[in-house]
This record gives C-alpha cells, sequence and structure tokens, in this order.
C-alpha cells in the first residue's frame, strides 16, 4: 500500500465541531476528521467527472450510488469512478485516509450566523455565534494510502486533492478556505498527462 503525505494550510477560521469545541484527536489535538475530508473529496472529484461528461452516482442516499447487484442486473461494467476511488455502502474504495491533525491551539473566535429563505430570497434572522476555531495559518498534517494501480487514477486523486478549497462550518461567512499540499507522488505532470489521456480513450470509445 502506498502513502502520500498531506498537508491542508487553512486561509480563513476553520472550525468543525460540536458545541463550544473543536473536534479533536485521542490525544486532544486538533484534527480534521477523516469523513470530513473524505466528504469534500467526493465532492470534488466528482465535480471533475460530471466536467469530463463522465456518469457518476448520486451520494450521499445509498438508493441512488453505485451497488454491485443493480449494476450486475443493468449489466454495467464497473462502479462510477467516484465509487471506484472511494467506495460505495456495498464496495470498498481505493482509499484510505486518515484524520489530519495539528499542534496548534484553537482561539475563541465569533461569528455571525444568519438562517437564509430561499423561496423569498431574504435573511430571516441573524445571530453571534461563539465558540473554538482554528486561526488562518494553521497547518494539519496526515496521511492516505491507497491501492490504486492505474496512473490515471492517481492523477485523478491529486486533481480532486487539489479541488477541495473549503470544509467545515462557516460558508457563508467566508470561514474554511484551505488548501491542500501534497507529497510522495513522483512526476505529477505525468500523472496529469495519464488522466488526460484516460479522458481522450474514454471520449473515442474505448476507456
Amino acid at each position: 500500500m502506498a502513502i502520500i503525505g498531506l498537508e491542508m494550510t487553512v486561509e480563513t477560521p476553520l472550525r468543525i465541531g460540536d458545541g463550544m469545541s473543536v473536534r479533536r484527536d485521542r490525544v486532544g489535538r486538533p484534527c480534521i476528521p477523516a469523513t470530513a475530508l473524505k466528504g469534500c473529496l467526493r465532492e470534488s472529484i466528482g465535480q471533475i467527472a460530471h466536467a469530463f461528461a463522465w456518469p457518476t452516482c448520486r451520494p450521499p442516499d445509498s438508493a441512488t450510488m453505485c451497488h454491485p447487484v443493480a449494476a450486475s442486473e443493468t449489466s454495467a461494467a464497473e462502479p462510477c469512478v467516484v465509487c471506484q476511488l472511494l467506495g460505495s455502502p456495498w464496495t470498498e474504495g481505493l482509499l484510505y485516509l486518515g484524520d489530519l491533525v495539528t499542534d496548534d491551539p484553537p482561539v475563541l473566535a465569533t461569528r455571525q450566523h444568519a438562517a437564509w429563505s430561499r423561496t423569498r430570497g431574504v435573511a430571516l434572522n441573524s445571530l453571534t455565534v461563539h465558540g473554538e476555531a482554528l486561526p488562518a495559518g494553521t497547518v494539519f498534517s496526515g496521511v492516505l494510502r491507497h491501492n490504486l494501480i492505474e496512473r490515471w487514477q492517481l492523477g485523478l486523486l491529486v486533481a480532486g486533492l487539489s479541488a477541495v478549497r473549503r470544509i467545515g462550518e462557516g460558508y457563508a461567512v467566508g470561514w474554511g478556505a484551505c488548501h491542500i499540499t501534497m507529497s510522495g507522488l513522483g512526476n505529477r505532470s505525468a500523472l496529469a498527462d495519464a488522466l488526460e489521456g484516460y479522458r481522450l480513450d474514454r471520449a473515442r470509445g474505448r476507456g
């Protein structure tokens, strides 16, 4: 199993947690849970697949995600590219994400939270929310283990991680902006070329 080193730098305050506190790991360090990162990665890879006009399932409802029994009944050859990498409720993926952690302490932060009416297009009310958050500039680190064999899959993973630009709470007020850097990948240009070659092969009907 190969390992990719991950570092996520937050560009605006970040908050993932319950109540007043940020999420912490078993030894008390502030962390970004693997599930949160996996959700963002699934969304970003899905957006890339959509841009390439590749069919994808519709998470998070298990009834609309890739299912091996349903696939055999409809003669579908394989799960969508997103489920190939990240799995579905019935199939194991090829990526194994761990929590991202930091030794930096959180700070007490305040932000405005507004409830929004979609039908009326107006803010219904506003309240001030207090609690812990990680300040801009905080760096989280961790690893991603994978069993990817095809170079285009690794290229798709790199593109997906690079596209993760927000995580956590407070999207509406600009919180959670971030970027991810990766190590242990080798020649990234070659991975991008492999992904583009696979895209072209699919477009020509050979993928």
